[in-house]
């Protein structure tokens, strides 16, 4: 995915500089990978999966990292059908999966927990035994959140598929299929919720920050979630950056500030 948007940049850069030649081999490219990428989506498992003819699952943080770094309008953007049901069915694995989840509530439109790279995931931070939910993995998914409350506001409408009922169902539970414009109740009530979710999801990093907001690399997967691995973890930061930006962008959108 990232590669994709690599080949437009690059695309777009020859451009500036009338280096059609070069303009016209990246857009080559860039069509190559964006019919390759499609390859992901697993109609079986009724998800993207992270890598090809593997034994694992295929749900991965990876997943929504691609659509914030790497998706566009063309392929794969955060609030599209594959993206969030891809996402969702990640947030629910990893729910059940790190005990010290079991302390969220879980509630629809109140949800907050841990997210860790991937299922099959071994590496605790400092060894092989059992996976830990990630800072970045976590701000991540309420970045999704928060670009999708944007994007569908910016749109004026939303579309509840078959694909992706089963994630808002989870977000707002009258959810059905259909078209859901910006004049119906269930829009702003569904914009809300959605914006709750992701909230929850950054109240978790809050809650497993250290004194001064530092970050590390994960915090462990069983209560009371002290921090593990790499200290101070550069992409935690970004991330949570990141999320607390599209934040601040999402409640303006929803008129909340």
């Amino acid at each position: 995915m990232t590669q994709i948007r690599a080949m437009a940049d690059g695309r777009d850069t020859a451009q500036a500089f009338n280096d059609t030649g070069a303009a016209a081999w990246y857009e080559i490219q860039r069509q190559g990978l964006e019919q390759f990428v499609k390859k992901f989506w697993d109609s079986n498992k009724g998800h993207l999966v992270s890598t090809l003819d593997s034994s694992r699952s295929g749900l991965d943080c990876a997943l929504p990292l691609a659509a914030l770094h790497g998706g566009s309008d063309d392929i794969f953007p955060p609030w599209s059908d594959e993206i969030l049901i891809s996402t969702y069915r990640l947030l629910q694995d990893m729910k059940t999966r790190h005990k010290v989840n079991n302390e969220a509530d879980g509630k629809p439109g109140r949800p907050g927990w841990g997210i860790g790279r991937y299922p099959e995931d071994i590496y605790d931070g400092t060894g092989t035994s059992k996976g830990n939910p990630w800072f970045l993995c976590t701000s991540s998914v309420s970045e999704i959140f928060y670009r999708t409350v944007s994007h569908f506001i910016a749109e004026g409408a939303f579309e509840i598929t078959n694909m992706n009922l089963p994630f808002f169902e989870n977000v707002f539970p009258n959810a059905k299929i259909g078209r859901i414009t910006k004049d119906s109740m269930d829009f702003n009530a569904t914009m809300v919720a959605l914006n709750e979710w992701a909230d929850g999801f950054l109240n978790v990093v809050k809650t497993h920050a250290m004194e001064g907001g530092r970050l590390s690399e994960q915090f462990d997967g069983n209560a009371p979630g002290f921090q593990k691995g790499a200290k101070d973890l550069t992409w935690s930061y970004g991330s949570l950056i990141e999320a607390l930006e599209r934040r601040q962008l999402a409640r303006k959108d929803l008129g909340l500030e």
